[in-house]
């Protein structure tokens, strides 16, 4: 298995494969920089104005991770493409802000972000993967748990490239770092990293 891309998005900016792409304006909340990473790389996607923070934490960390998806895709079909993330908080974001609109008039638009597989959802829709997805929460990182479930779903069951990873929100804190995984090594664009418990934790921890 090898690592073709990965990226980090936290309040600092946005790197891909290492490498800086975007630094934070200071001050800005995180709708706004979410907004400005959106459209330092000229996206288009009328649904983000409608996704709450966590999916568009989500949805932009899959937009860089995933830059040649374009080639990747000639290889796999839309089945064999699944998806893993993995956070500490869930949606508490946006429960504590539905909970807030309950006081008045609930908000229906909050209310269907109150699962994290809504993110999930989105980078399913968007990119038009159809196999299998999870969304874990565990109190930190788990390198162990994440490496164990992509290595079945793509050893042991239909899939040949995974997205994952840690995408993580909560107050005015936000962090993610997403992977892509193939099964075999089939583009010349990939990074050529093996996937393993040390490659992702030193991914991790850049």
């Amino acid at each position: 298995m090898t690592i073709h891309s990965y990226s980090h998005i936290n309040s600092n900016g946005v790197c891909f494969n290492g490498k800086p792409l975007w630094q934070n304006t200071i001050g800005l909340s995180i709708n706004d920089q979410l907004r400005e990473i959106y459209n330092f790389f000229h996206l288009e996607y009328s649904k983000f104005t409608k996704m709450d923070a966590l999916c568009k934490l989500a949805f932009l960390s899959t937009e860089v991770t995933l830059k040649n998806l374009p080639q990747l895709k000639l290889q796999y079909t839309d089945y064999e493409c699944g998806v893993v993330l993995s956070n500490a908080s869930s949606s508490l974001e946006t429960d504590k802000a539905y909970w807030e609109s309950t006081k008045q008039i609930p908000s229906p638009s909050l209310f269907v972000c109150t699962l994290p597989n809504i993110a999930l959802a989105e980078i399913c829709i968007r990119h038009k993967f159809k196999g299998e997805n999870n969304f874990l929460i565990s109190k930190q990182f788990n390198t162990k748990q994440l490496y164990s479930i992509v290595d079945s779903m793509l050893n042991f069951g239909n899939m040949r490239f995974a997205l994952c990873g840690w995408v993580e929100l909560l107050g005015n804190k936000f962090e993610s770092m997403l992977l892509a995984v193939e099964k075999e090594y089939v583009s010349e664009l990939s990074q050529k990293i093996p996937f393993n418990e040390k490659e992702i934790e030193n991914i991790f921890n850049q």
